[in-house]
């Protein structure tokens, strides 16, 4: 076969009995691959469109991806069964406004089993429950606050109104 020159073989199945040596751009279209393949390629990623694999297409996995370095990822990404053994860091900084504001934001709960360290305005809405709350420093209550149980309140600076009913004792 000479430069230049197209070679056909049949239209089933071919097979060779060595490796095959392409050397320029190969277009193949609906190719299978059934055993490991490796891309030799050393190609660093920058974008979406540097690499040692590229596709204009999608990508399906159906197994699990080993990532060897770091993972970028532009525009919307759904995970879903997000569970991690390392460290999250968001290094985003939007301050939180309302509950559809801020660098983290979720329709459902947030469940956390230790310590939560926050160096900011805690703001709640709606019912909020607190169990054995210790401060130091000052609260600041815009309407009314209901105690259940028993209250101790030492070194106290009042205001305003302060009506207490019930069994009292001084401290």
């Amino acid at each position: 076969i000479s430069t230049n020159k197209t070679l056909t073989v049949g239209t089933g199945t071919t097979t060779l009995g060595g490796a095959l040596g392409v050397s320029g751009a190969t277009t193949w279209a609906g190719t299978t691959i059934s055993g490991q393949t490796t891309i030799t390629n050393d190609t660093a990623s920058s974008s979406k469109t540097t690499g040692s694999l590229k596709t204009a297409g999608g990508l399906g996995v159906a197994l699990d991806t080993y990532v060897g370095c770091d993972l970028n990822i532009e525009g919307s990404t759904n995970i879903v069964g997000l569970s991690a053994s390392g460290v999250l860091n968001v290094t985003n900084n939007t301050n939180a406004t309302n509950s559809s504001t801020g660098a983290i934001i979720t329709a459902g709960g947030l469940g956390v089993a230790q310590d939560a360290h926050i160096y900011g305005k805690l703001n709640t809405t709606g019912d909020t429950t607190l169990s054995n709350v210790a401060m130091s420093g000052s609260a600041t209550i815009g309407t009314t606050l209901d105690v259940t149980g028993t209250t101790a309140l030492g070194n106290t600076t009042n205001s305003g109104t302060l009506t207490i009913g019930g069994n009292t004792s001084a401290v």
